[in-house]
């Protein structure tokens, strides 16, 4: 007769406790990993969607861009002054479509800590439908905006709303082109009771049954090796983090419909009025840094016409040594110029007048970069982004209506 087989001796105790630690070690590194590669995927779904916006920007910037060309050429031979001012409301205009344009690229091109504010739905889908716009007339995709005016705000980051909605069209646009090349997207907007929606309605194939019970699970995708199933459930990830929801409703052989339901935001008080300008200088002396004089000597120009006296240097070095001896009511400092930079040129003021530091406004074309922003938020200055609108340019110089801070 066969004797049983020995039974292995049981692990110490102190070597469970380390084969244990091991373990947890491991556990925690495969979760980091895995956090890293969700982490990236989602990037890599927004470069995607990026990717999308970009081929269609120089298309929409060609437009307003050449239309101000034109209307520049003929402000040149206008032959009365109301001719004038109406080519150059025309290019006013233009300029505000391309900065908007510029805008909201950067805005959803960077990485960024999201911030919550009261928003506005409608001006979501301006946004998305000023970028995305072109790329649906060329895939023949009849845009429908139904728009609720004035519609309750909700409290969200337009950055984030703007990703749900874009997502939301192309993979309408997507399902659309398939299906027969062609079709028509209506956007929707509407308040009811405690609710706020923003509809994506399209007349596509529409999804079977089956299918619908699963588009917000990640990585499950109906666009085989050309999606990564990411999209719908980034976005109704990000839809529940501001509180809401996003639904799916289609009828197959007839279309879907993707509802964000949002709650409405809390009123809040109203901003501050500026004071009216109280004639020319009478607002005091502002100093303008900047490397272009193109663009100094406008902002310069335009402060004049508020009701503050103007003086215009091209480098920070000159604008140290017009401060022997001059108080200025507030300084608008560029922030990337040769030789000093704007923020070396602020934290000499800081040093030496601290006082003139903090009637310093930055102004800038790279706002949207991350360590721009970093710096800006670092200094708790206002910052003026270039382009901007005359009312943006009003607003920040209100910010100087105040008493000098400590």
């Amino acid at each position: 007769m066969t004797s049983d087989p020995t039974p292995s001796p049981p692990l110490a105790p102190v070597e469970s406790t380390a084969r244990l630690e091991a373990l947890e070690a491991e556990v925690r590194e495969l979760r980091r990993k895995l956090t890293a590669s969700e982490n990236a995927l989602v990037h890599t779904e927004k470069l995607k969607a990026l990717g999308q916006l970009i081929s269609g920007v120089a298309h929409e910037l060609a437009n307003p861009l050449t239309a101000m060309i034109a209307r520049a050429a003929l402000v040149q031979t206008a032959t009365t002054v109301e001719a004038a001012r109406k080519h150059a409301e025309i290019i006013e205009a233009q300029g505000h479509r391309a900065t908007r344009i510029v805008r909201n690229l950067s805005s959803f091109s960077r990485r960024r800590t999201p911030t919550h504010a009261a928003v506005q739905l409608n001006d979501v889908v301006q946004s998305v439908v000023d970028f995305h716009g072109y790329q649906l007339d060329a895939s023949q995709i009849r845009l429908v905006q139904d728009l609720e005016p004035g519609i309750a705000l909700v409290q969200g980051d337009p950055h984030e709303l703007e990703q749900v909605l874009l997502n939301l069209v192309t993979n309408a646009q997507h399902a659309m082109v398939q299906a027969r090349g062609a079709g028509t997207l209506t956007i929707r907007t509407r308040a009811t009771g405690d609710v706020v929606r923003l509809s994506v309605e399209d007349d596509g194939p529409g999804i079977p049954p089956m299918t619908l019970a699963r588009v917000f699970e990640p990585f499950y995708s109906t666009k085989g090796e050309g999606g990564t199933g990411l999209g719908l459930a980034i976005a109704s990830d990000l839809v529940k983090r501001h509180g809401g929801r996003l639904r799916a409703e289609s009828v197959e052989g007839e279309g879907t419909i993707m509802t964000i339901e949002l709650p409405p935001a809390r009123a809040a008080a109203e901003p501050p009025v500026a004071p009216a300008p109280t004639g020319r200088g009478g607002r005091g002396l502002l100093l303008i840094v900047d490397d272009e004089p193109e663009i100094g000597q406008i902002i310069a120009d335009l402060a004049r016409r508020r009701g503050y006296e103007a003086e215009y240097v091209e480098s920070a070095a000159e604008a140290l040594s017009r401060l022997d001896g001059t108080e200025f009511r507030g300084i608008l400092t560029d922030l990337r110029m040769p030789g000093m930079d704007g923020m070396a040129f602020w934290e000499e003021l800081r040093r030496a007048r601290p006082a003139q530091a903090m009637r310093t406004i930055f102004m800038t074309a790279h706002h949207a970069r991350p360590e721009t922003a970093a710096l800006l938020e670092a200094t708790g200055q206002p910052c003026l982004p270039k382009p901007f609108r005359a009312d943006e340019l009003d607003e920040v110089l209100a910010t100087l209506d105040g008493p000098a801070r400590p």
